[in-house]
């Protein structure tokens, strides 16, 4: 903080600080998310894979979708 006459200033965050921050929330959100699939005594399966896939994968198809012919073996999510 820099003192001036009329009291303390604080001082803008720097993007280090943003992106730390950032990175931070990231980090919360996926491993609440993680929590959340995991929780339980659940059975490795189809449906488990295909929740976990979307918590991974979820926030990139959101910012850029995937290509219509992307698919891999067992692979609940087909493009279409």
């Amino acid at each position: 903080m820099i003192q001036t006459l009329f009291g303390p200033v604080p001082q803008e965050t720097g993007l280090f600080d943003r992106l730390k921050q950032s990175v931070q929330k990231t980090r919360e959100g996926l491993v609440t998310r993680l929590e959340e699939v995991f929780a339980g005594d659940k059975e490795i399966d189809a449906d488990l894979l295909e929740e976990l896939e979307q918590v991974l994968l979820g926030p990139i198809w959101e910012s850029e979708p995937p290509p219509r012919s992307w698919s891999w073996p067992g692979s609940a999510w087909i493009a279409s």
